[in-house]
This record gives structure tokens, sequence and C-alpha cells, in this order.
């Protein structure tokens, strides 16, 4: 547990500093930003792992409500496809939520992006499986603003940025300023990543910085991990080999693939018995595992055989020691990833002021068994073994309502 505290931390050091680091650290350009009242609509735009969503913000007595959603697939799930195709399809799902009044967009882009410090976003890469041909270091507002006025509408102020850092100011905004001695951004869904505040004099990387600013830490990528035989399989059969290992053992988009490659490794090896011929023939034509089918069998093993890859209690009773080992490891990665950060930043010292963890993503929400032994971990390393307080937090829209919020602080 030390060794992989330490590990990270290390490696975020190395990524604030700009040398060689899994971590890439990016820097926002984003303070803590404000919520005075703005008489305009705000478009939001929420480009995820697995869809696309948009919406109009506006302020009413309570503070922003979100108006008008409308969803969508991701472009590039379901095949490649080139950047120019991608920002058309962006732009055909905004326009049906945007106001001649809209001159505000914040865009929550859940991939590896460098922001400028004009708030716009430069494409690193895609991942999660999306697949866009040619859009690395495209800037993503500016390549908006093209289309946008290519089609006779206005451009608009765009505040790039990430998934993470979206639901790190969706949390903030609900939060009272006092109940917190810090706030952690997490996403857990198809992806992972995480977010800070960090201190300006840390950041080494940036020699502008003179405040204060959120870090998107990028914890997907994160490298300094044992794989094992099953793990570098996966790597080798995903969209993009090499990169994100991190995320390959935690993310829903990968997690029932690794239960997939270590029941096929085990097949392959005739180290469990209970594995037939016939097991193994079923698994080898399944091609692979949904990570909702691994939900659905830890819920409830009784109704569930894997969509009949189990033919007998005993297969099923392996199939389930299987994900419960891969749910331990990934919950446990979860937790010191998260123990990292508040070790660097020293927070959660006080009771009364508990380091909260704002939560979004589809993976936290509905894989209850692998939240659960997040929750246990959380307990046993940051409670117990660290000494520090924290609690986790869920913001109803937070990453269309932080989206609002950080746009408002880049006006």
């Amino acid at each position: 547990m030390r060794e992989e505290i330490r590990n990270f931390m290390n490696e975020m050091d190395a990524g604030l500093a700009g040398t060689a680091s899994s971590l890439p650290m990016i820097p926002t350009f984003l303070g803590a930003g404000n919520m005075e009242p703005y008489a305009k609509p705000i478009l939001v735009i929420d480009a995820g792992g697995t869809n696309l969503r948009a919406a109009s913000v506006c302020f009413t007595e309570t503070g922003l409500e979100v108006l008008d959603i409308v969803k969508r697939k991701m472009p590039g799930r379901e095949g490649v496809i080139p950047a120019a195709q991608l920002f058309s399809e962006l732009v055909d799902t905004v326009e049906k939520v945007l106001s001649d009044e809209t001159e505000l967009c914040g865009f929550c882009f859940s991939y590896p992006a460098e922001i400028q410090e004009n708030h716009d976003g430069k494409i690193i890469a895609f991942s999660k499986d999306v697949e866009i041909e040619g859009a690395e270091g495209a800037l993503i507002g500016a390549s908006m603003n093209e289309e946008l006025v290519r089609r006779g509408r206005k451009p608009l102020k765009f505040c790039v940025l990430n998934d993470t850092v979206a639901t790190f100011f969706g949390g903030c905004s609900s939060l009272p300023y006092d109940a917190h001695d810090s706030v952690i951004g997490l996403i857990l869904g198809t992806g992972i990543n995480s977010c800070y505040m960090e201190r300006a004099d840390k950041i080494r990387k940036a020699s502008s910085a003179s405040y204060d600013m959120l870090i998107n830490i990028e914890s997907a990528k994160f490298k300094k991990l044992e794989m094992k035989s099953f793990d570098l399989r996966l790597d080798e059969n995903s969209a993009l080999p090499g990169d994100a290992w991190l995320e390959k053992k935690i993310s829903g988009a990968y997690f029932g693939d690794n239960v997939y490659y270590a029941l096929l490794e085990a097949c392959e090896n005739g180290t469990a018995r209970v594995f037939d011929s016939d097991f193994c023939a079923r698994l080898r034509e399944a091609g692979g595992i949904r990570t909702s089918d691994i939900s659905l069998l830890t819920e409830d093993p009784y109704r569930n055989n894997l969509n009949g890859l189990c033919a007998t209690a005993e297969q099923k009773e392996a199939v389930m020691e299987v994900a419960d080992q891969l749910i331990d490891r990934a919950a446990y990665l979860v937790v010191c990833h998260l123990a990292a950060v508040m070790e660097h930043c020293d927070s959660g010292k006080k009771r009364r002021e508990p380091a909260t963890i704002v939560v979004e993503g589809s993976t936290w929400q509905k894989f209850h068994a692998l939240r659960e032994r997040i929750v246990y971990y959380a307990h046993q390393i940051i409670g117990l073994e660290q000494g520090r307080y924290y609690r986790f937090c869920e913001v109803e829209n937070s990453n269309l309502i932080g989206s609002a919020q950080a746009a408002l602080a880049c006006r």
C-alpha cells in the first residue's frame, strides 16, 4: 500500500515539474471560480466516454438550473471517424439547445487535452475506445467556432475542461465554503480520472502560474503498476495499446474484459478443472464480457449465469471468485490513488473539515460491488492507516452544472 501511494505521489511531483512521468498533471488555468448571477443562457457540452450531452443552463432563484438536455452516443464509439466529422456532429447536437442569446460555452471534455491560457483545449488523444482520426492537436473551441460560423451562427466564448474538473466545480457549487478543507473531483465511469486544487508554487512546469489552480491529473495513465499476463493481453487487444494502464484495471470500459482475459488464461493453462472444454468454447465464442454483466452477476448470482456462459453452479462460483479478486484489486487501486492525492495536499486533517471527494460516473453509480469495496478500503487506508478525514459526495448533473460554473469563471 505504501509503495502504491508513494509511486503515485512521485509521478504527481514529476508531472508538475514537467519531467518524465506517466501522469500528465495538466494545468487547467482555472481557480476557484465564482457564482455571480448571469442573465443569459449558458451552453454546456458533456463529451463522455459513452454518451454526448448538451444542455442550456440558466440562473434561477436557487442557483444554476439545467434545461433542455439532449443526449446521443459519443461520436467515434462505433468505428473510426475523421476529426471534421466529429466537430460537425458536435455542432449538430448543440444546435438543438443553442439560443441566439448564448455567448458562453462550458465544454466538459472527458479525454486528454492541453488547456490553453485562453481556456480552449488542444486534443492530446482519445481513449475509452473512442476512435477519431486526425484530431490530435486540434483546438476544440476554435474548431467548433469554425463550424458554427460556417452555418451562419455567431462564435462562442469556450471554456474547455475535463469531466473531473466539471465534477469538482459542480460539487463546490453545492457545498458550504467551510464544510471541507479540500475537494477532489473523481470520475469513475467508462474511464477514471481525478483533479484537485494545487498551490501555484508547486506547478513548476507552468512558470506563469501566479495563483492556485485546478490540476487535471489524468489518473488513467498511471503506469507504475504490476501488469499480469492477462492485463498485458487486454492492453494489446485494446484500441490504445500501451496507454491508460490504471484505467484498464478499473474502469467500466475495461473491467468486464479483465475478467474475460483472466478466465481465458485459466482455460488455456488448464489451471482450473471446473472450466471444462465446453465452458472454454463458450467463452471464446463470447469474445468478451461486459462490465454490466459482471455487476449483475455480483448483485444476484442465483438468477444470472453470464448470458449462458456458466452451465453449472461450480462454474458460476469460480467465475465469481475471479471477478471478486479483480473487484478487490480495482477498489484498492482507486483508494490508493485518492490517498496519494490527499497525502500530497496534506488534506483531511480535521474531523470538522474533511476532504470532500465529489464522485461522478456510471461505474460508481451502478457497479455496487465495486463501490462497496471502495468505501471499505477508503476506511482502511485513508481513515485508519493515514488518519485522515474524508467523505464521498454526489451532486446531480454535476458535470453540466460544473461546466456552466467554469464558463462563468472564464468570461
